[in-house]
């Protein structure tokens, strides 16, 4: 059962914070493993090659699907549990995989949080300013604004439900472009637009979009 935006908030105003990050390699795929197949492949791998071209100025040293097929083939996964695999990696190709049992969690309050100066352009191992977020403030998720306009939780994008259009926005700048919100958009399902927190009262519902909830109405 969902739950209405307004409940959810534990405020409108959004606490200040500032935080010194320092985006750096390596990086981090986190990709759902159903009946022991992953998903929505493409789209990771299509995001490994921006950071590739972006961050290194290099080409694509990791082949996603390839990887991920040698590592599954030594592991006996139960077919009817999700999994959740992290793949990290930098300049020189993988470095890491690793597989979890994943664990759904609720999320009954939300926190705004104004940091204008965050960088998170890439899916860096470095989530030292999401870490400090959880550490130091009581929610279970927080919603992240710079100058006013939202961009994402901590764990995933976000979209919001328009009271009179009745249609899921998403935010246009957003921290990371993950890849779920990717399909989406490319579906049709979520629109791209910017949000203002002036503009929440035009708004009834709230959904988390990542790779491990896929499209998640809280």
């Amino acid at each position: 059962m969902s739950h209405s935006l307004n409940s959810l908030l534990l405020s409108t105003k959004p606490i200040m914070v500032s935080f010194a990050n320092k985006p750096s390699d390596p990086l981090f795929e986190t990709i759902a493993i159903k009946k022991n197949r992953a998903q929505n492949l493409n789209y990771h791998q299509q995001r490994v090659q921006k950071a590739y071209s972006e961050l290194f100025n290099s080409s694509c040293k990791v082949n996603l699907k390839t990887a991920i097929e040698i590592f599954l083939q030594a592991k006996k996964l139960d077919i009817s549990q999700h999994y959740r695999l992290k793949v990290t990696y930098s300049k020189n190709g993988i470095l890491d995989i690793q597989l979890f049992p994943y664990i759904y969690k609720s999320f009954d309050t939300l926190v705004i949080i104004e940091a204008s100066n965050i960088i998170y352009n890439h899916k860096y191992s470095n989530r030292d300013f999401f870490n400090y977020l959880h550490q130091n403030y009581q929610a279970d998720e927080f919603i992240i604004t710079q100058n006013g306009f939202l961009t994402d939780a901590t764990i995933a994008n976000i979209a919001l439900l328009h009271k009179t259009e009745q249609a899921w926005h998403t935010p246009k700048k957003v921290l990371l472009k993950g890849t779920t919100r990717a399909r989406l958009i490319q579906e049709r399902q979520i629109i791209p637009k910017d949000i203002h927190l002036k503009d929440l009262d035009n708004y009834s519902n709230i959904a988390l979009l990542n790779a491990m909830v896929g499209f998640y109405i809280l």
